[in-house]
């Protein structure tokens, strides 16, 4: 058959407003690196960490445990270890807590025998290590465009077709700022994360990003162990939040300004913002003027984005807090717990949750102000919650 004649799908824009999961980000899978249905690339020179944070990840998703400060639902992975020894990839997982759902290929499989294993083993987030690895015999020239498309188009199809989240580590150039070979990779998948090291000490990691899903610069300081957020570095959707929180009225530039980073990427946190009516422009004619909306819902949509995030980790682009913790049963619909904060049931100095018809008593801090669930929170023996950002947590902590 010719090109000429090739059946074309004529899709009509009027008829795809109608399914409205079209105009939703997809649903984070891993905080900061995985998108459910999307390949990101995940570049960064020889033992920059690449193996390591996403190690730490992999535990963390597959147990239904919190992975930098935020929690996704539990997934199966499939890592494909093309570039390492078994022993050494097997000691990381386990070092870092992994044992059940984890499944581990150590040769390449055919698109169609990915596809199966996907939908077999039920898996929600596959690892490719590495993407050199993953088409020698396929790609020849690596800087070859022409080689490299195919290959990235039919991986993002079986994603897209199973939901299933992909991650492709690969190396960067020498000077170490951006991925190696032909930019067709960079074109060939959805988000491009660049982990760059910063800093005298060795231990901070810059990752850069950019993508098709709403996606914002961080860093990462490594402690010996594992991996956590530098400088308790808040989402880009919670600091354009704060920012219109703490100056009711601020208009667009002034607000990108105040938070920084990207305009692009600034913006798309805005219109997300007021898509869920979170936010509010109550500017007149070209004249914005963005206020909060302050509500407090039962068994609802959250408004407050930290507490929408608590609950249905939102874009993943706020630090939630663990269904355990907050008071809401891992068995339990997603709309028991409302917000903001009330003062009901607090003593000077401190804060109340609401959580179902449980009101939860918070010690006041910078991270509270504004109700703010913390990161990191703990719980002293009067039953009072704390910021771990503040205080350091109690030795031994409950264990879900």
């Amino acid at each position: 058959m010719g090109v000429d004649d090739a059946h074309v799908e004529v899709l009509a824009l009027a008829d795809l407003l109608e399914h409205p999961e079209l105009l939703r980000p997809p649903p984070v899978v891993v905080p900061y690196f995985a998108w459910q249905g999307r390949l990101t690339m995940l570049a960064g020179a020889e033992k920059v960490g690449k193996s390591t944070v996403i190690g730490q990840a992999v535990a963390a998703i597959s147990r239904g445990l919190d992975f930098l400060d935020q929690r996704a639902p539990a997934v199966n992975v499939l890592y494909v270890a093309l570039d390492e020894p078994l022993a050494d990839l097997v000691r990381r997982l386990h070092g870092y807590g992994a044992r059940m759902r984890v499944f581990i290929v150590r040769e390449r499989p055919g698109m169609a025998e990915l596809i199966d294993l996907l939908k077999d083993r039920e898996i929600g987030l596959v690892i490719i290590d590495t993407a050199a690895e993953f088409a020698t015999g396929l790609v020849d020239d690596f800087n070859s465009a022409a080689q490299w498309t195919p290959l990235l188009k039919a991986l993002r199809g079986a994603l897209e077709q199973t939901g299933c989240a992909g991650v492709l580590l690969h190396h960067t150039t020498r000077a170490g700022d951006r991925y190696a070979d032909s930019r067709a990779l960079g074109a060939g998948v959805d988000v491009i994360l660049t982990m760059i090291r910063e800093g005298d000490d060795g231990t901070v990691r810059k990752v850069k990003a950019m993508g098709r899903v709403p996606v914002a610069d961080f860093r990462l300081r490594f402690d010996g162990q594992r991996y956590e957020l530098e400088g308790g570095e808040l989402p880009l959707q919670t600091r354009v939040y704060r920012a219109i929180a703490a100056q009711p009225g601020i208009g667009s530039t002034k607000l990108r300004e105040a938070v920084g980073g990207a305009t692009k990427d600034v913006t798309t946190a805005l219109h997300e913002l007021l898509r869920t009516r979170v936010v509010e422009d109550r500017g007149e004619g070209s004249r914005r003027s963005f206020h909060v909306v302050p509500m407090t819902l039962t068994n609802g949509e959250p408004g407050d984005p930290s507490v929408r995030g608590l609950v249905r980790g939102a874009s993943g682009d706020v630090s939630p807090l663990s269904q355990r913790q907050s008071g809401v049963s891992q068995g339990s619909s997603q709309g028991d717990l409302t917000g903001p904060y009330s003062n009901r049931g607090a003593e000077s100095g401190q804060v109340g949750a609401l959580v179902g018809d449980e009101v939860q008593t918070w010690r006041e801090c910078e991270h509270t102000v504004g109700g703010y669930m913390p990161p990191k929170p703990w719980k002293d023996d009067a039953g009072i919650w704390h910021c771990g950002h503040c205080e350091k947590p109690p030795l031994v902590m409950e264990v879900a």
